[in-house]
């Protein structure tokens, strides 16, 4: 309360003083701010933010995946989970009958995903000036519906249609490759998953074609061989933009603890209120809130810049300055952790997706080359795998007790002889552990 009652005695310049000094921490000169994040591409305004999309309305896969995810949703008296499906599916005959009925019971949602998979690309359409109550609802559907698009492939592979599976098994990675390419952290890390989950898939259908090099040779260049690549920089101009958005219309929000307090789910005033979609806020303490999360931002584009092929050491970086935020004596500290997502997590996610990719090329390659000759290769170089991972460390083959196995080194950088995180014994992060393509498949966790 006293507290309070200085702030009030204060008013005008004092007031915003005050907010120099112990909200921000530092000076605040928001409009110093705002030209430091113009100058390094941050926007300022939702046309500015979609001004690099370059998807036409004819080549946009997001009407397609919506149909698929509300005939998806229609859907009754079968189990909706991909995770669930795929490991009945690879269980006992009874558990293997409940999964192809779920798989038929989706069957119209799946054509429809197959149409998208042709697409170029997803756009969305969204109203970023939402901010921080904007909701994604596509994506744990979408997760899903490719899981099971994909199991649907390794049943055909199962039944000796090679063809039908390598083409599902396409649509899965061009729809993984989609999603990596999305805007925001939340759509890469669930195109990461799903992209996982399609190599996994991918592996279990190499078991069956053994023998085959032809197939094995396809599964390379028509499923694994595809780029995927996450644009970075862009999810920082989207995550900036809509803290931005989020900032300006706090009061839209409830004010800055009703929107904490809200879990990012949508406030029940922010679409009845009109938004402010440019401009700065007048506020005060707003003005310092918005200083401080442009020059966090633009901090993070520059080092982004400074090492643009490692992302995981940028946000290794930037969750270090968020921990530092934490521990200043103001409320700058708590401004930083509200409006910041978790990018050490983010940071690896999108290192191991590359490298998973390579380790299953390579192993792919190795596996092709045994169904030529008769026997594994000396070293991937062998079977025509020259490949460095992301952080510029050759892939590593190792055969042994009848399985083979490629890896990465992993984000870390050391090599831990092949031991994914979930090999490992004690508490381990993402950071942790290597990043291995494995034959024989493990089964489903």
């Amino acid at each position: 309360m006293v507290g309070g009652v200085a702030v009030f005695a204060l008013g005008g310049w004092g007031l915003y003083a005050f907010a120099n000094r112990v909200i921000y921490g530092e000076g605040v000169d928001l409009d110093k701010a705002v030209a430091e994040a113009k100058s390094v591409g941050l926007p300022m305004t939702q046309a500015e933010l979609e001004s690099t999309s370059q998807i036409s309305e004819s080549d946009n896969a997001a009407p397609l995946i919506v149909q698929a995810v509300q005939s998806y949703e229609k859907v009754t008296g079968a189990t909706r989970s991909g995770n669930k499906v795929r490991q009945l599916f690879l269980g006992s005959p009874a558990e293997r009958s409940e999964a192809t009925a779920a798989l038929k019971a989706q069957s119209e949602a799946l054509n429809f995903l197959r149409q998208a998979s042709r697409k170029k690309g997803i756009a969305w359409d969204r109203d970023w000036d939402m901010g921080g109550a904007l909701l994604f609802p596509e994506f744990a559907p979408l997760k899903d519906l490719t899981t099971m698009l994909g199991v649907s492939a390794l049943q055909s592979a199962q039944e000796g249609d090679f063809n039908k599976a390598i083409e599902d098994l396409t649509a899965c990675r061009r729809l993984a490759i989609m999603l990596y390419a999305d805007n925001t952290l939340i759509g890469v890390l669930v195109g990461s998953a799903v992209d996982r989950i399609t190599e996994d898939l991918v592996s279990r259908v190499m078991a069956l074609a053994l023998k085959n090099a032809g197939v094995l040779q396809r599964l390379d260049r028509e499923v694994l061989a595809l780029p995927m690549k996450a644009d970075v920089e862009n999810i920082f101009r989207y995550e900036c933009y809509m803290v931005v958005a989020t900032i300006r219309n706090l009061d839209a929000h409830g004010g800055l603890q009703a929107f904490t307090n809200s879990q990012f789910a949508p406030a029940p005033n922010v679409e009845k209120k009109p938004l402010m979609r440019e401009g700065l806020p007048t506020k005060t303490l707003e003005r310092a809130y918005l200083s401080r999360m442009l020059t966090f931002w633009t901090d993070a584009i520059r080092l982004l810049r400074a090492h643009p092929n490692d992302p995981s050491f940028v946000c290794k970086e930037m969750d270090a300055r968020v921990r530092k935020a934490m521990e200043e004596k103001s409320i700058s500290g708590r401004i930083v952790t509200i409006f910041t997502p978790a990018f050490m997590g983010f940071g690896d996610s999108v290192v191991r997706a590359e490298q998973f990719r390579g380790a299953y090329l390579g192993l792919c390659k190795a596996l092709a080359y045994r169904a030529e000759h008769g026997k594994y290769p000396a070293s991937l170089k062998e079977a025509g795998f020259t490949l460095k991972d992301p952080v510029g460390t050759d892939y590593i083959m190792k055969v042994r007790a009848g399985e083979i196995l490629v890896y990465s080194v992993g984000p870390n950088k050391v090599d831990d002889g092949g031991l994914s995180p979930s090999d490992m014994k004690g508490p381990v992060s993402s950071y942790d552990g290597d990043v291995v393509a494995l034959w024989p498949p493990r089964p489903p966790k």
